[in-house]
C-alpha cells in the first residue's frame, strides 16, 4: 500500500509504503483524526494456497509524518473484506464489511485508540454486498451495495442500519433481469440518499 502526501499545490510531502509479510495488502480508505494522525482501513490476503486464502480488516494509525502507531488485523478463517469507512458522530469511526462466506452485510465500530466497540452481522432478510456508506445527522447509517446472487442479476440495495448496528429497514432497487451494481451512497442536505451505480 501506498500513502502519499502533497501540499496545496500538489507537491508530494512524504511518501510511504506499507507492507505486510505473506499477506497481500489493499487499500479501503483514510480518515484524517482528531489530532492530525490518519486512520487507515486496509484489507489483507492470505492463505495456505491460491484456492483457499482469507480476507481480513487491516486497520492501522499513523502519525502526520506517516510513521506507523499500530496496526491490527482483525477477522479469521472467513471472508471479512472492508469497504467504506466514516466518522461517527461521536467521533469513533464505523466500517461496513462484506461477509463474503455467507453474502451477509457486517459493520463495525471502533476507536480511535483502534479498540472495538461492537463488530455485528446485520442480518437481513435478503444477502447484500455493501460498497458504500454515509452517516445520517442522527448517527444513523445508510449502506448501499447489491443483492448477492450468483446468476449475475445483482440488484441494487440499500440498508437503514442504527448508530448501535441493528436494522432498520432495507430497499431493494429492481431493474428486472439487468445486472445492477450501486458504488456510493452520500446523504444529501434534504436529508435524502442519493446513489450511483450502474
Amino acid at each position: 500500500v501506498v500513502l502519499i502526501k502533497t501540499d496545496i499545490e500538489g507537491n508530494e510531502l512524504w511518501r510511504r509504503i506499507y507492507r505486510t509479510e505473506d499477506q497481500d495488502v489493499r487499500a479501503k480508505g483514510v480518515l484524517e483524526c482528531s489530532n492530525g494522525d490518519f486512520m487507515l482501513a486496509l484489507s489483507t490476503t492470505e492463505g495456505s494456497s491460491p484456492e483457499i486464502f482469507y480476507e481480513n480488516i487491516l486497520m492501522m494509525k499513523i502519525d502526520s509524518t506517516g510513521e506507523i502507531l499500530f496496526k491490527k488485523i482483525i477477522g479469521g478463517e472467513e471472508q471479512n473484506l472492508p469497504f467504506k469507512m466514516v466518522r461517527t458522530i461521536d467521533g469513533q469511526y464505523a466500517i461496513c464489511v462484506a461477509d463474503n462466506t455467507s453474502n451477509i452485510l457486517s459493520m463495525m465500530k471502533f476507536s480511535e485508540a483502534g479498540d472495538i466497540i461492537w463488530y455485528k452481522k446485520v442480518i437481513s432478510p435478503q444477502f447484500g454486498v455493501p460498497q458504500s456508506m454515509a452517516i445520517f445527522n442522527n448517527g444513523d447509517f445508510v449502506v448501499s451495495g447489491y443483492s448477492g446472487h450468483t446468476d449475475y442479476h445483482e440488484q441494487v440495495m440499500v440498508w437503514i442500519v442504527s448508530a448501535d448496528g441493528e436494522l432498520i429497514r432495507q430497499t431493494k432497487h429492481s431493474s428486472g433481469t439487468i445486472r445492477a451494481l450501486c458504488h456510493d451512497v452520500i446523504v444529501a442536505s434534504d436529508g435524502d440518499q442519493i446513489l450511483i451505480g450502474d
